[in-house]
């Protein structure tokens, strides 16, 4: 499963639309280890998160998922 397949699932699990959020979040890959203190699955980490009235997953709960 993808970051953006978990996102899209960590989203719903709070109320939230996937497809009504998805310009505000950013998912990120540079080719090489994402930044250690990233939320990430394989070299895709998410880099912004701007979703109104729902803080940013952590990693344990987007490894959870």
């Amino acid at each position: 499963m993808t970051l953006d397949d978990k996102i899209k699932l960590y989203l719903e699990n709070n109320s939230k639309n996937y497809h009504n959020e998805k310009n505000n979040f950013l998912i990120q890959n540079d080719g090489k280890s994402p930044p250690t203190d990233k939320v990430k699955i394989n070299n895709d980490y998410l880099n912004s998160w701007n979703v109104d009235s729902l803080k940013a997953p952590t990693q344990s709960e987007i490894d959870n998922l």
